[in-house]
């Protein structure tokens, strides 16, 4: 970004780098429409900052190219040559296969050294948001947030779960079975038998999963219209009750990945 007296950022200030890329963004269009006033958000940052067009690196796809904006390294160097990555002893058609499809978007397989790794080198902290490439990260300072690429921002397809009448073959929906308590131990306040259930949080990428448990309240004496999810049922309390189209609060859980797979922990949340 420009200093409003010397015409570029200043070292010796400190101040802060905001690196943005647009996926499949039109430089002509970009410029046109700040022009013309449609995007003043862009404009005022393409005035204040630096802008310009850039040329693919070949082949001109997508973790390819951000996989050099990220490290200035071509694609010879970088040797992130597609979504598709064929490494040297393995079968010739192993990468195409829809399992590694995604590998090209993980950092494991960037042989070239990330900007924000060597700003922490020199004790930077760097906040990365949504990069491709972005994870697995070295980082001691930084954040990634969805870094993209599998198993780390997806572990599964979402998952509906519905009890045994609700049940239709064409949807993806997971049967829960519910029992009722008379005897609750715990200060939770409910007019109808509290009702109990669990689900389980698998993937194909994790050893195990876990098991969350549900309790259903009838709040008001007029029917169940609350649900509580969450990993001990005898630590809930009643705020912690959601009604329908109510969303939980962040999970973060860590899994043991299965060989081959990078990554150890992800965080989701539930709607009720």
């Amino acid at each position: 970004m420009k200093d409003k007296e010397q015409g570029f950022l200043s070292s010796e200030k400190g101040q802060k780098m905001i690196l943005m890329g647009f996926d499949g963004a039109m430089p002509y269009f970009v410029k046109r429409f700040s022009k013309e006033g449609k995007t003043p958000n862009t404009a005022r940052l393409i005035k204040n900052g630096f802008f310009a067009d850039a040329y693919s690196t070949p082949p001109c796809d997508t973790p390819t190219n951000w996989a050099t904006i990220a490290t200035g390294a071509d694609t010879g160097v970088h040797g992130v040559t597609s979504f598709y990555i064929h490494i040297l002893g393995e079968p010739l058609d192993y990468g195409a296969q829809d399992e590694q499809r995604g590998r090209g978007q993980l950092s494991t397989y960037c042989n070239a050294e990330y900007l924000w790794d060597t700003a922490d080198r020199a004790g930077k902290k760097c906040l990365i948001i949504n990069y491709r490439g972005g994870w697995p990260t070295n980082m001691k300072n930084g954040i990634v947030i969805n870094g993209d690429g599998k198993p780390v921002h997806y572990i599964g397809t979402s998952m509906r779960y519905v009890t045994p009448q609700f049940m239709r073959d064409e949807e993806q929906l997971c049967s829960v079975k519910l029992e009722k308590i008379n005897n609750f131990e715990g200060n939770i306040k409910s007019y109808s038998s509290i009702l109990r259930s669990e689900i389980r949080v698998e993937s194909p990428y994790i050893e195990g999963g876990l098991t969350l448990k549900i309790l259903i309240i009838d709040s008001e004496g007029k029917g169940y219209d609350r649900v509580f999810i969450g990993r001990l049922e005898d630590c809930c309390e009643e705020k912690q009750f959601l009604k329908i189209g109510g969303w939980t609060d962040w999970f973060e859980e860590e899994f043991k990945l299965l060989p081959g797979k990078k990554g150890k922990s992800t965080i989701y949340y539930i709607q009720v």
